[in-house]
């Protein structure tokens, strides 16, 4: 197929396809609903993207038999497009099915879990990248180092990826290497129950290959295959790979690891909070055991840049500190939330919360509203709703009367800079997996022209 239609384009995982295959030379075409910068950039590199949802807007000369469709599970089956694609017989492939096509004949080194896997697969790229041979990479996020979610190396037959739980995607993979970061309950729209996501779990797992790697978080239960080296990573006593001596300094955590064979000391994370630094001792032991010297190891972690909206300091002065966080699990907020406060423990911590899915919200409404209460003020934002429809009596009313914290206020587009200019903040975290994001240049204009 010389074309190639992406359904669904503006996506982190399908956008970094759709680079891939304009690289390789194909024709690349796709539809969004929204424009955003993930849209323009591919726009710029000579992608045509149509946002509306009609076959009328297909390029002329993609037909289906020269034109394979990729799209992503969001994509709802009311879709115009989505039921032309089905009716006319194109060939047509989840997101996941064509990644996992592509990684078949390369080495995998696939990062699960729940929470950490954009950033441990990112630093992971990274660290393997300060090799001669490079690597190749399908990032879930923009790495600053590469102002991009793919890498791509011709002289490398390793390749990163985020292995997501969402859709039961990650059963697509059959990696030589695997990172578990997280287990915690989450897409229960998918999975109905803890207990079925946790089955999943076990059968990414089951599906490294002979002679591979499983490294996961040491307080998690998994069960590794035969013929396959298992290491457990984190602060508990008894990891396989333990992090030790952590300090803070100058915003930076330096810490070692010590394992029975080899200890590295004094590493360092630039990333914010006690999590990253499990996520990035992942990464290292992972680069590790796939053969880079320490030497390069220490290169890579020194000149990490971090990963667009994971915990990315948009702006900082005396007047205002920004932070955008994709956080959109309790968890991660919590994470989040007390990274903030270890960095900047004298100042005031305000959070706008933009909470996603309705299912996700009802699934954790409790834990949702414990993190948030870790903040010292709440602004909190209707639901975004990607891909759901309503569910009756799931807002964010609700959720706002489940949180016991004295400063909290709900907010919309049309109130949320009148209340920034009166109620100007110091530290303020942006937190959501949402679109309101796109506020933020004017919400930090607003506020640093507040007393005018």
């Amino acid at each position: 197929m010389k074309n190639i239609y992406f359904l669904g384009i503006g996506g982190i995982g399908m956008s970094a396809l759709a680079r891939f295959f304009h690289q390789q030379g194909r024709h690349v075409a796709g539809y969004d609903l929204t424009q955003t910068p993930i849209t323009e950039n591919l726009t710029a590199l000579g992608i045509p993207i149509s946002y509306q949802d009609e076959a009328s807007t297909l390029p002329e000369n993609f037909h289906k038999e020269n034109t394979w469709v990729i799209y992503t599970p969001a994509i709802p089956k009311t879709s115009a497009l989505w039921n032309f694609f089905v009716q006319e017989g194109f060939a047509m492939s989840k997101r996941s099915e064509a990644l996992g096509e592509i990684t078949k004949s390369q080495k995998t080194l696939a990062v699960a879990g729940t929470h950490g896997k954009t950033t441990t697969s990112t630093l992971l790229a990274h660290l393997l990248a300060q090799r001669p041979a490079g690597v190749n990479a399908f990032l879930g996020g923009i790495a600053k180092n590469y102002k991009s979610n793919l890498i791509t190396s011709p002289n490398s037959e390793d390749v990163v990826l985020e292995a997501d739980e969402f859709d039961r995607t990650f059963l697509r993979f059959y990696p030589d290497l695997a990172i578990v970061t997280a287990m915690d309950a989450d897409h229960l729209d998918i999975y109905q129950d803890h207990a079925s996501m946790l089955l999943a779990f076990a059968q990414f797992i089951a599906q490294i290959k002979p002679n591979g790697f499983l490294l996961y978080q040491a307080k998690l239960q998994v069960q590794a295959p035969e013929n396959v080296q298992s290491y457990s990573y984190g602060f508990d006593a008894d990891a396989d790979f333990r992090i030790n001596n952590m300090q803070i300094k100058d915003g930076s955590y330096y810490f070692d690891i010590v394992h029975q064979d080899k200890t590295f000391t004094q590493m360092v994370s630039h990333l914010p909070g006690k999590h990253n630094v499990e996520n990035t001792c992942a990464a290292l032991v992972a680069a590790h055991l796939w053969g880079v010297s320490e030497d390069l190891i220490r290169q890579g972690l020194d000149s990490f840049k971090g990963i667009e909206r994971r915990f990315d300091c948009i702006y900082k002065s005396d007047k205002l500190i920004y932070i955008e966080d994709y956080a959109h699990h309790p968890e991660e907020l919590r994470a989040a939330i007390s990274a903030a406060k270890a960095l900047y423990p004298h100042k005031k911590c305000t959070g706008i919360f933009q909470p996603h899915l309705f299912t996700r919200t009802r699934d954790f409404i409790d834990d949702f509203a414990k993190s948030l209460e870790l903040l010292d003020e709440l602004w909190l934002l209707p639901i975004y709703p990607a891909r759901e429809l309503p569910i009756a009596g799931v807002n964010s009313a609700w959720l706002f009367e489940k949180i016991a914290l004295k400063n909290k206020v709900m907010l919309d587009e049309n109130s949320i800079f009148e209340h920034a200019k009166q109620n100007p903040p110091e530290l303020l975290l942006m937190l959501g997996a949402g679109d309101a994001v796109k506020w933020t240049p004017k919400l930090i204009d607003t506020i640093l022209h507040a007393s005018e």
